[in-house]
């Protein structure tokens, strides 16, 4: 339902509430619960992403489980496969926007 000019974080920002209406534990505030939620989102962020680039730009990719997190987010915006370390540098950079838009 989001038009095609949305930005990806206008997309994140919408798809976030969406996937806490199915979290099995949406109710469960225990630190433990709270570790389980982090992660599924967490794991779930980069293909949404990928996926409105894909879909942005009219194109047709998809992920590559012998990647890493950040590799087989890399994946869907060039052209080509990333090789082992420049997929090692999106982790890093990942990270470090991460903890610096914290």
């Amino acid at each position: 339902m989001m038009p095609k000019s949305a930005h990806p974080m206008d997309v994140l920002e919408a798809a976030v509430p969406i996937l806490a209406a199915y979290d099995p534990q949406l109710h469960d505030e225990s630190r433990n619960a709270n570790f389980e939620k982090a992660t599924r989102l967490i794991a779930k962020l980069p293909s949404i992403v990928a996926a409105w680039i894909v879909f942005e730009m009219g194109r047709s990719r998809h992920p590559r489980l012998e990647l890493t997190h950040a590799g087989t987010s890399y994946t869907c915006c060039p052209d080509s496969l990333p090789d082992r370390t420049t997929a090692r540098d999106f982790d890093i950079c990942l990270i470090l926007h991460a903890e610096h838009s914290l």
